[in-house]
């Protein structure tokens, strides 16, 4: 056995978080703009547009996805018994 402790109820409090972090984030992006009126610099907004949306749209991803996968950890971490049928499905013939 390691030498440190994760506490279950710790580890869901920051997932939960995290989770609610990237929903809360992408609900953000519902509000902005798809074009704006720049004049010679149209283009050139709406490019920085994109690069905003796709790297906020990536960020939200990472996150719910890291969340979800630490939940998943947690699971087994919370469960005693995850290890002990993890070793017996291993030495299954």
């Amino acid at each position: 056995m390691s030498g440190f402790h994760l506490d279950p109820d710790a580890l869901r409090a920051v997932t939960d978080g995290l989770a609610d972090a990237a929903t809360t984030f992408d609900d953000t992006g519902q509000g902005v703009p798809t074009s704006a009126d720049g004049g010679l610099a149209a283009g050139l907004v709406a490019d920085i547009l994109r690069t905003v949306g796709e790297a906020g749209e990536q960020l939200t991803t990472d996150a719910a996805t890291l969340a979800g996968v630490a939940d998943r950890c947690n699971v087994d971490v919370a469960t005693p018994d995850s290890e002990v049928a993890g070793d017996l499905l291993t030495g299954a013939p």
